[in-house]
């Protein structure tokens, strides 16, 4: 899952940082994914159009509606703020882990596939 981030600034921005927050459709927080906190390779200073890409290696969202909030910071001042900047739908795939499974928002806010098996006491 990767999300596009665009922007157009008429002055430059030194030490940008973005952050996105995703919501379910009940508002509950389910991540807040900060450019400063996990691994990035930004420049120093950004201006003009330009774009970035956040890539998520694996999120296990149950079905459901969606909706990103996009923030840009510069140390200590929230420069901008959009609520609610998309929204998506995540729909059940029927894959081999899944096609037995009847999960809905009951059971969390994420899906974890796992694996089960018979251990010993030492496990």
């Amino acid at each position: 899952l990767s999300f596009t981030i665009e922007y157009d600034l008429s002055k430059p921005i030194s030490n940008p940082q973005f952050s996105l927050i995703l919501y379910n459709y009940e508002g509950v927080k389910i991540t807040s994914l900060i450019s400063d906190y996990q691994e990035n390779y930004l420049p120093d200073k950004i201006q003009g159009k330009g774009s970035l890409v956040c890539k998520l290696d694996n999120i296990s969202l149950i079905p459901g509606k969606y909706f990103l909030t996009v923030k840009l910071w510069q140390p200590g001042h929230l420069i901008d703020e959009v609520e609610e900047a998309i929204s998506f739908d995540v729909e059940m795939r029927e894959s081999d882990s899944m096609k037995h499974a009847k999960y809905n928002s009951r059971f969390g806010i994420l899906y974890q596939n796992a694996t089960w098996h018979q251990g010993t006491p030492s496990d």
